[in-house]
């Protein structure tokens, strides 16, 4: 939005227009220049611009009693936490992808912060088709365990259910999972129920295994290293559904000296593997644990540990209570995203829910070629158009959070006749101690509308530029969007 005044206009005109324009528009309007910021400071304006946020509509009497300081703190709340000016500001990019990775028959992809590459097989010997400069070792060859292959027992064990009805009907049993840290030293396999870490070294080859699951029946359907390379997520396919279970552990560093704090110490692969020797022992968090403890027979899909937000003046993030982001399902065929608060005394709560909507058809107001270098025409829609809402229809979601806790993107496949979608969200506005005024509800937007499935999807802070970027891969295309807000 461009707005250019030649000659002095009267106060009143200013704020009359400020007066007609929808929430981001004002925001931008406010931003014109010192004069347009002066109108747009009023209280009285910026009471009406607040009644317009669906979370506050229904607080007119607060809002009428808040003082000035309150109403204008609420105001910079609310746009950052709706990511008011970051839907102007996107720069899409993209690449044809790799067609000879994952692609080709026989070969196993392997998933990793820096993107999917593919892996072989080749009798007791797993080799990494790493692009160069990934890994810190020369080694890309592992001589795999016997152990993690079932043993004659288990085979039968199995067997002897695969006469139940719908046991194997839709079920992708103990296929090969390979997954890479941040670090580029080790290297996580699972097959059926058991996991398998190997240190990447040119030396004796060494590995740490566990059992994930305690039924023979569960199978990993897919694993990848998370939360600085301390935590495993494994998404397993049981009898009753498909679950979510995080090992490890998360270290806490706040109390280190303040002058070191932050620093990245070089870790040899041995010292990371002894880590992973306990630490695969370790349930963190699991999505069959935290629907028991939510009852109603609910489901959660998609699970992702959430950083634990901060409280003022808190520094320590080492707490018993773990925060998560998943879809939750309500026994019917609508669902809606939730941040929620698990707590060591067996309490979960929800903290956070993005809204959603409830339509059966995804409606034209994207733009419908894949990659979107135009403008979507969502982005023309005003912020608080339902339209922008995702639908939560889908069963088998993609849910990313950054590292920093504070964007989420979530993508839904294509479905029937409706387009997939990638949105994002704000996850900051999860305040369980605010009151009435304080609270809101993060409305997500929509940042491209896709036609086919993705098989990676990843949101990071931007060190170099400021703001965040979202990195999607499909079978053809690699994309990337670089979101910074648009501010003084």
């Amino acid at each position: 939005m461009s707005l250019s005044i030649g000659l002095p206009v009267p106060f009143e005109i200013l704020q009359a227009i400020l007066l007609a324009l929808d929430f981001e528009s004002f925001y931008f309007a406010s931003l014109t220049c010192s004069l347009w910021r002066s109108a747009s400071s009023s209280t009285a304006i910026l009471r009406q611009q607040l009644l317009t946020v669906p979370a506050l509509a229904e607080s007119a009497d607060l809002l009428r009693d808040a003082t000035p300081q309150d109403i204008r703190a609420l105001y910079r709340r609310v746009c950052r936490e709706n990511l008011i000016g970051f839907r102007q500001s996107i720069e899409y990019t993209d690449t044809v992808a790799s067609k000879d990775n994952s692609a080709r028959i026989g070969e196993i992809p392997v998933r990793s912060p820096n993107g999917v590459f593919s892996a072989q097989l080749h009798g007791m010997t797993l080799i990494l088709d790493t692009p160069s400069g990934l890994t810190t070792c020369k080694t890309r060859e592992i001589q795999l365990s016997p152990t993690l292959y079932p043993t004659p027992d288990t085979v039968k064990q199995i067997a002897s259910h695969a006469q139940m009805r719908t046991f194997f009907r839709a079920r992708s049993f103990a296929r090969m999972q390979v997954a890479m840290p941040q670090c580029g030293s080790l290297v996580a396999v699972a097959l059926g129920r058991k996991v398998h870490i190997y240190a990447l070294k040119s030396e004796k080859q060494q590995h740490v295994e566990v059992e994930a699951t305690e039924s023979v029946l569960d199978s990993i359907q897919s694993i990848e290293f998370t939360d600085d390379d301390e935590l495993l997520r494994c998404e397993i396919d049981g009898v009753e559904g498909r679950y979510v279970r995080y090992l490890g552990h998360r270290r806490c560093r706040c109390h280190q000296p303040r002058k070191i704090r932050g620093s990245k110490p070089v870790i040899s692969p041995g010292q990371r593997l002894r880590y992973w020797l306990a630490a695969l022992r370790n349930v963190y968090l699991d999505s069959a644990d935290v629907e028991r403890r939510l009852e109603g027979g609910v489901s959660l899909r998609g699970m992702r540990v959430v950083k634990a937000p901060l409280r003022r003046g808190e520094e320590c993030t080492c707490r018993t209570t773990k925060y998560f982001l998943a879809l939750l399902r309500e026994g019917s065929c609508e669902g809606r995203y939730v941040v929620g608060r698990a707590s060591g005394d067996e309490i979960v709560e929800i903290v956070q829910q993005i809204p959603t909507r409830r339509v059966s058809t995804y409606p034209g107001t994207v733009n419908e070629t894949t990659g979107a270098r135009e403008k979507s025409l969502s982005m023309q829609l005003d912020r608080w158009d339902s339209r922008n809402l995702p639908m939560a229809h889908s069963p088998d979601p993609l849910l990313r959070v950054c590292d920093d806790g504070k964007i989420l993107a979530v993508f839904e496949p294509p479905h029937g006749q409706s387009q997939g979608a990638i949105y994002i969200c704000s996850v900051e506005s999860s305040s369980p101690d605010g009151d009435s005024l304080e609270s809101s509800v993060a409305w997500p937007f929509v940042l491209c509308a896709l036609d086919t499935e993705l098989d990676s999807l990843d949101v990071s802070i931007d060190d170099d530029k400021g703001g965040y970027v979202v990195s999607a891969q499909s079978q053809e295309q690699v994309m990337q969007w670089r979101l910074r807000p648009m501010m003084v």
